[in-house]
């Protein structure tokens, strides 16, 4: 059982990993190398261990793609993760050795995570497990987002991830940010406001267009690809 204190500082380790997410949520970076005490953001910007490319023998190698709940938005600690319990279980029930490698990234919806997979094949998955939907229904449609509007956007990022900016700095640019997210969200008719049965079906239609294509794509005798829908 964890302690009071214990709980805010995992809390606070979530919240001060610096994270871009544009606004179509098309592109998300976890800045690499972050540590804390209960979340690590190793060099290639994933959460957990480093990873060596170079796949050892016998091994079987699983990429685990999806959201917040993949990465563990406010697990315990790096091992409380799906990815983690799941390579856990795995190794305890069968003579082969499993790695899973935790691609999870927060607001991640199919779009990320199709262009992460086809970007990131020099990691050699033999297997990758898909678990998202629900971020999908809340992503923005339209991709008329301002290029101009997201360079400066991840400029500010890095601006905090390269020089620690003060906190009192960064609450107020969170603040802005989110302030604009919110008219942008309105007046995207995301799930907040007048949400209609349509605006599910392009969505999930969207998404099953998206894997779809990429299984047709990828799949073969030394990549398989299981997608699980969130319920």
């Amino acid at each position: 059982k964890n302690s009071i204190s214990e709980l805010k500082s995992i809390c606070a380790d979530t919240y001060n990993t610096i994270v871009f997410i544009s606004d179509d949520r098309s592109q998300i970076v976890q800045f690499p190398s972050q540590h804390s005490s209960s979340v690590n953001i190793n060099s290639m910007g994933l959460r957990g261990d480093e990873i060596s490319l170079e796949k050892q023998k016998d091994v079987i190698r699983i990429l685990m793609l999806g959201g917040s709940t993949t990465f563990g938005y406010y697990s315990l600690d790096d091992d409380s993760t799906i990815p983690s319990f799941l390579q856990k279980k795995l190794n305890e029930s069968s003579d082969v050795t499993f790695e899973v490698i935790n691609g999870g990234h927060w607001s991640a919806a199919s779009e990320f995570e199709t262009k992460f997979l086809e970007n990131n094949l020099e990691l050699q998955p033999d297997i990758v497990i898909v678990y998202d939907g629900y971020n999908e229904i809340t992503t923005p449609l339209p991709n008329d987002i301002s290029d101009d509007k997201t360079q400066l956007q991840m400029f500010i990022k890095q601006l905090d991830f390269y020089s620690y900016t003060p906190r009192a700095i960064t609450k107020i640019l969170h603040e802005i940010n989110s302030n604009q997210m919110a008219l942008f969200s309105n007046d995207l008719n995301t799930p907040t406001r007048n949400y209609t049965d349509e605006d599910y079906v392009v969505r999930s239609d969207q998404w099953g267009q998206r894997w779809t294509s990429t299984c047709d794509t990828m799949l073969s005798d030394e990549l398989k690809i299981i997608v699980y829908l969130q319920p």
